[in-house]
């Protein structure tokens, strides 16, 4: 880097461009930590009563059959859903004002340490890969639950010789599955009000940030 920019400014610099992928900018992300404490506590209800529901199923023969319609939404809406943000996030950052993105890079955030620039950005981008993953997931769990793949029948012959409980083992895998998949899903739509929230802050914050420049010019005029 020229030796024309201070230390300060190396600094801010080096700072954008320190992520190299999807996996260090989520791990940089935690660093805001995860203080939707409803979004949290749902999700896991949702999964109780889904594993309570399917558990006392009288018919545990539907479970495959559920799994894969359940796999079949999951997967089809999370990618609806994450090209739809995308699209708009990529719209929002290409129409704001960069100077305002340039002042929010030099600016540290005290409670996670990192830049305001990433941890408004980082807070989108969470959400981005958390569906992206999630999409994958269920992308690979339906093919090999498929009827036709023949791994859901190899699954079911593996694993129901043994019993827990009264209940089969692949029975009783099923059950988790299928309440794994439902309470992430749960926690993935809540997850749109947090992302919906943060688009409201960052807008907020433009404006505030053109009235400041605005009060600011009428203050030197008035001087």
């Amino acid at each position: 880097m020229p030796d024309q920019y201070s230390e300060e400014q190396k600094k801010v610099l080096d700072d954008l461009l320190k992520e190299k992928n999807l996996w260090m900018i989520y791990s940089e992300s935690k660093k805001i930590g995860f203080s939707k404490k409803f979004n949290f506590y749902t999700s896991w209800l949702s999964f109780l009563i889904c594993l309570i529901f399917s558990l006392c199923l009288a018919d545990k023969s539907n479970l495959p059959e559920l799994l894969s319609k359940i796999l079949e939404i999951a997967f089809t809406t999370s990618i609806s859903l994450l090209g739809f943000l995308l699209a708009g996030f990529a719209f929002f950052a290409t129409i704001a004002d960069k100077k305002l993105f340039f002042s929010m890079a030099e600016i540290p955030h005290k409670e996670s340490g990192l830049s305001y620039l990433k941890y408004n950005f980082f807070s989108f981008m969470r959400v981005f890969i958390e569906y992206l993953v999630f999409a994958l997931i269920s992308l690979s769990l339906l093919v090999v639950f498929d009827k036709k793949s023949g791994l859901s029948e190899w699954f079911k012959v593996t694993f129901q010789s043994s019993s827990f409980y009264g209940y089969s083992v692949d029975q009783l895998l099923f059950c988790l599955l299928l309440s794994c998949i439902l309470g992430t899903f749960i926690y993935l739509l809540l997850q749109l009000k947090s992302f919906i929230f943060n688009i409201y802050h960052v807008v907020m914050t433009s404006i505030y940030w053109e009235i400041l420049k605005k009060y600011d010019d009428e203050n030197k005029e008035a001087k």
